[in-house]
């Protein structure tokens, strides 16, 4: 399930890539005949803003069928980024995503999800002292292999 979510998200920003390139350079039928063009990392960054602000999260949109793809392309990315975090042990990207999921998980009814993640959060901000929220940090995620981006959360 998590390669089919990587798969179908890449597939999905590579589209929204695709159709923001032609119109901008209609002269460009593929990304690859973008790419070849060496855009400045000013473009590419100017093309990135366009395509979150224009493609993300839209709940007012009169389309049915691009809300639902608006809202489902902001969860695989939350997703994608939950999964890159955790593969390089950043603890503090994946407490940030905490909040994102208690929304979809209590959206869903996984109530029990919910709450333990806002206890969770809440525990860690105002109840443990700092030598046990730091003995947590340290074994939230393990690296079984050793590589630097090997980490795993912990059953």
């Amino acid at each position: 399930m998590h390669d089919l979510i990587h798969q179908c998200g890449w597939a999905h920003m590579l589209e929204c890539w695709h159709v923001k390139v032609m119109r901008h350079k209609p002269s460009c039928t593929r990304l690859d005949d973008y790419a070849q063009m060496k855009p400045t990392w000013e473009e590419l960054v100017e093309i990135s803003v366009y395509l979150a602000t224009k493609y993300l999260n839209k709940p007012y949109a009169e389309d049915l069928e691009f809300w639902n793809n608006s809202i489902m392309l902001a969860c695989v990315l939350q997703y994608i980024e939950l999964a890159h975090a955790m593969k390089h042990d950043d603890i503090g990207c994946v407490k940030a995503t905490f909040l994102h999921w208690t929304l979809v998980f209590k959206s869903i009814q996984k109530y029990k999800y919910a709450t333990y993640l806002i206890k969770l959060m809440l525990d860690m901000k105002y109840v443990y002292l700092k030598p046990l929220k730091h003995v947590i940090h340290m074994n939230w995620l393990v690296n079984p292999t050793g590589w630097k981006d090997g980490f795993c959360g912990v059953d």
